[in-house]
């Protein structure tokens, strides 16, 4: 089969959620299909970064990095208000790449066109849509709006609560207008054909492909226990989880859980360093953070699809404490595949008896393992997009 991929970004490094899955499906399909990826870049100064990822994706796909100038925020605020199309899409919205994919469907031939994220799906009077469109979304976009409009603060709050609103309306007409639309969870699946009325056969669900085997970083990191939480000011719910964490839960941990140290790598916010909580940078490879002996803390308070760093932490063998926003579309049960905690009395709870009891981390990532390997085996996961595909395009 030959698909047209169209992304937001480069998918490598897969630094993040979003950039690990793109890279992982395209690597699979590229066994059995022909891929064409197209993304924007919006950074000339980046081209060691492009040559190298040209050179790690070349093995699974013909990759196409189309240079556009970084969208003007205003120009985008003001075409949402004027009812063009949300923000988030705007910003996301590069005439260059709409004229480089015209460029390839008149030269090249393609069963179908993956669009990955709602941002990337082609314009209406797009020739891509003279074949199947299939749209995979990692998150309901709308709901990341609606969750930032009610954690925040001010006039802003209420300007994010009126963008999901129009951000709905946008994303149940694209899942109406795509052959096919593919979700990672069956909660989303359902969320979605509820905001769109699309009938049934319209959206599917298809687990994430992850493999159980990953190794944890073989450099213990201080503390008892040694909480690691990765920060991410990119994705509004990761910066308001971190801000969360570090202000209102980390202090309650602290007082129950005297030993334990807080690892904090990536965007700090407005930490501020001490005995009991390290900022450390970005890292280079994620097992530096998801260290032996370490519990991974994912705190988030709103969230869509599927936390890929609680996956990621699984296939290492880490423990994981969570919010139940967190783990959502995981089919994970509290005290079986890890600990869920939804305020900072239940957090500092979990690390205490994590701390108390020397085998409870142990038998939660051996039982995280497990459903890694039944929910997200690789093979079985990408056979389950191929059987997307094949549905659409015999339609």
């Amino acid at each position: 089969m030959r698909i047209l991929w169209l992304g937001t970004k480069l998918p490598w490094p897969p630094a993040d959620g979003g950039r690990l899955l793109s890279f992982d499906t395209i690597r699979l399909l590229s066994r059995s299909h022909r891929v064409t990826l197209v993304v924007p870049d919006s950074v000339p100064a980046r081209e060691a970064e492009r040559r190298r990822a040209a050179g790690e994706l070349a093995p699974f796909c013909d990759l196409h990095v189309v240079p556009v100038p970084e969208r003007p925020r205003l120009a985008s605020l003001a075409r949402s208000i004027a009812g063009i199309r949300p923000f988030t899409i705007d910003r996301h919205r590069h005439a260059a790449v709409d004229a480089h994919v015209e460029r390839l469907l008149r030269n090249e031939e393609y069963d179908l066109v993956h669009a990955e994220q709602l941002h990337s799906l082609p314009p209406p009077s797009s020739r891509c849509w003279e074949r199947p469109v299939v749209l995979r979304e990692q998150n309901v976009e709308c709901d990341l709006w609606y969750g930032a409009s009610r954690f925040g603060r001010g006039p802003l709050a209420w300007g994010i609560g009126v963008e999901a609103r129009r951000l709905e309306r946008w994303e149940a007409a694209a899942v109406r207008r795509s052959a096919l639309t593919v979700a990672l969870t069956e909660e989303d699946r359902r969320r979605l054909l509820g905001l769109s009325g699309a009938g049934g056969e319209k959206v599917v669900s298809v687990p994430v492909p992850f493999a159980a085997t990953a190794e944890a970083g073989p450099e213990p990191l201080p503390g008892r226990p040694a909480v690691v939480l990765i920060g991410s000011a990119g994705w509004r719910p990761n910066s308001d989880g971190t801000r969360w964490f570090v202000e209102s839960v980390w202090p309650e941990v602290a007082r129950l859980t005297p030993g334990a140290v807080l690892h904090l790598f990536g965007d700090a916010g407005s930490a501020v360093p001490s005995a009991v909580l390290r900022l450390r940078p970005a890292p280079a490879d994620v097992r530096m953070a998801l260290a032996a002996g370490a519990v991974c803390a994912v705190p988030l308070r709103f969230a869509s699809g599927v936390r890929m760093r609680i996956l990621d932490a699984w296939s290492r063998g880490i423990p994981v404490v969570a919010t139940s926003v967190a783990a959502a579309g995981l089919e994970a049960v509290d005290g079986t595949h890890l600990l869920l905690a939804d305020d900072a009395e239940a957090f500092a709870r979990a690390f205490r008896r994590l701390e108390d009891d020397p085998t409870l981390g142990g038998a939660l990532a051996e039982n995280a393992r497990a459903l890694l390997r039944l929910r997200h085996e690789p093979e079985r996961a990408v056979s389950g997009l191929e059987a997307a595909y094949a549905q659409v395009v015999g339609r």
